[in-house]
């Protein structure tokens, strides 16, 4: 990326034009690697890496409530909007779930850093990233086929994250993903004023940041599919989860971008 110089200073400059470059290539050298990913063992060695007794470590994540497998990321350092309203009470990011219970246990806080390690190497080459993409494609593939959920923990944390599960999402085009996020500020910059297409077969929910309040999404990401969510807001479609043993059973509305917003209680 190229950089300027202020006095002492070096300012990264950022390019769309080579974004768009660099996400074109890893999709293309991804759809050429996934073929050569034969196992479930070696998809989840490339995206989840290995234990430090030498085992491979489990790969997708298995939410309990969930029809299908996840991914989830480190709440305190993927989190770029989200880190932020953590400190400001009255949010629904202030007191995170993700940054407590069973998230802080030390082995599934391990297990949340070595995918964060794993997606942060994958970004260094285009090679890393398209073999992460294709692994992580042979997994949802063969152990989510139906529908898959994006970061129960964590977040978009950067563009060329985004611009990778853009591009699993198109080589996984029969699986429904659903992705909650705060990053809007990101989505319309890489989806409206630079035009990345979001694929079809996904539906992003930007979460309103005040508990009670909703989120109004602009025109120019309501026309390209993105839809949003809410916590403690009555005149909304209701997450039926929590009146079911907290979980979705037949329930897929997160998923569908039929449904404008989806409320769920504070938790």
């Amino acid at each position: 990326m190229p950089s300027a110089c202020r006095g002492d200073i070096v300012i990264a400059l950022r390019s769309p034009q080579a974004l768009r470059l660099w996400s074109r290539r890893v999709a293309k050298r991804a759809r050429e690697l996934r073929p050569t990913i034969k196992t479930a063992k070696e998809a989840r060695e490339i995206v989840h890496g290995l234990t430090p007794a030498g085992n491979v470590r489990a790969g997708l994540s298995n939410p309990s409530k969930m029809p299908g497998r996840g991914w989830s990321l480190p709440a305190k350092k993927s989190c770029p909007v989200g880190g932020k309203l953590a400190l400001i009470e009255g949010t629904v990011c202030h007191g995170c779930y993700a940054d407590k219970g069973r998230y802080t246990e030390d082995g599934v806080a391990a297990s949340l850093e070595a995918r964060w390690d794993r997606v942060k190497e994958a970004q260094v080459s285009i090679d890393s990233a398209a073999l992460w993409c294709a692994a992580m494609a042979y997994l949802i593939e063969h152990q989510s086929p139906e529908v898959f959920r994006w970061h129960d923990a964590g977040d978009l944390f950067n563009d060329k994250y985004i611009l990778m599960i853009f591009a699993v999402i198109r080589m996984t085009p029969n699986t429904k993903h659903w992705i909650p996020t705060k990053e809007l500020g990101s989505l319309a910059r890489l989806v409206v004023r630079e035009g990345h297409a979001v694929p079809r077969n996904v539906t992003i929910r930007v979460s309103a940041y005040r508990v009670g309040e909703a989120i109004a999404i602009p025109p120019g990401l309501r026309a390209r599919g993105i839809r949003s969510s809410s916590v403690n807001v009555d005149e909304s479609m209701q997450c039926p989860a929590y009146t079911q043993d907290g979980e979705c059973r037949d329930c897929r509305k997160c998923w569908s971008r039929t449904v404008p917003n989806i409320n769920y209680p504070l938790h």
